[in-house]
């Protein structure tokens, strides 16, 4: 089994493009976004929480509520 890292920090997150960058960063892709009743949903309005895959293949999980909502210009 592979050693889990002691911490992963996620600095921001691009729910739109399904991206989070870690606070080295580095960039994970989220695999699945999940709705407020833990469904899966494809709507980044909708999405509360977010999992992706870290290149050690450990899975991420990021609670997008966590994370102040910014327009793009």
């Amino acid at each position: 089994m592979a050693e889990l890292p002691l911490t992963v920090d996620v600095a921001a997150v691009n729910v739109a493009q399904r991206i989070a960058v870690m606070d080295d960063g580095a960039t994970v892709h989220l695999e699945t976004l999940l709705d407020a009743d833990g469904e899966e949903t494809d709507d980044a309005d909708e999405a509360r929480s977010a999992v992706g895959q870290l290149p050690d293949g450990s899975w991420l999980a990021v609670d997008l509520t966590q994370f102040e909502t910014q327009a793009s210009n």
